[in-house]
């Protein structure tokens, strides 16, 4: 991952954990919601990982905010 990826990763986790648990939802609840392993969300709540532009829809909806303000 280039460092201009890895800002922008580790921003979208931190605004979706902030997100998450501002609606006292865990990250296995969440994970559920979404289809995806608990792994896999904490990945890139640590912003190991990125993921798709879909799943980036899904998981704002999932969070009742639109995808902008999910990603830095």
């Amino acid at each position: 991952m280039t460092d201009r990826h890895l800002r922008i990763a580790i921003g979208f986790g931190s605004r979706l954990r902030n997100a998450r648990k501002a609606l006292g939802l865990s990250q296995r609840r969440l994970a559920l919601m979404l289809g995806v392993t608990p792994s896999y969300l904490c990945h890139i709540e640590k912003g190991e990982r990125l993921p798709t532009v879909l799943k980036i829809y899904e998981i704002a909806d999932r969070v009742g905010v639109s995808p902008k303000k999910l990603l830095p």
